[in-house]
């Protein structure tokens, strides 16, 4: 992300909710991130930005991620005190559904997705490819 203040700046302006979308990105590397110390050190790097702070919730379960990265993104959220989410991030048609955020109340508008997603009434579930 080129201008995350801007946008942070925008989106609390108009009265949304910002998520961190496949936050291990740019920020965890699987080698070296298998090693402890260096996974920590990746860890320590992301939780000084200030983007994730401001983030209403984090996605920690993203259809393309591999098991560490997930567990990353997992851990960051933990860190920051976040709620969750997750994506299929789908790219294929075979990806479409393999994981989404389920919410406890229904959604019917915009508005009820901004209030739920700043609420932290939702987890991330994986789902079943077809």
């Amino acid at each position: 992300m080129h201008k995350p203040e801007f946008l942070v700046d925008v989106v609390t302006k108009r009265g949304g909710a910002l998520v961190a979308a496949h936050p291990y990105r740019r920020r965890f590397l699987e080698e070296p991130g298998h090693v402890p110390q260096e996974r920590q050190r990746m860890m320590d790097s992301a939780l000084k930005e200030t983007f994730l702070h401001k983030c209403n919730a984090i996605e920690s379960a993203n259809g393309r991620g591999s098991i560490l990265e997930n567990e990353f993104s997992e851990d960051l959220a933990r860190m920051l005190q976040k709620p969750t989410t997750g994506g299929s991030d789908a790219h294929r048609t075979d990806q479409v559904g393999t994981v989404a955020t389920r919410f406890q109340n229904n959604i019917k508008s915009i508005s009820d997705l901004v209030r739920e997603i700043r609420s932290g009434n939702f987890e991330p579930i994986k789902l079943s490819v077809l």
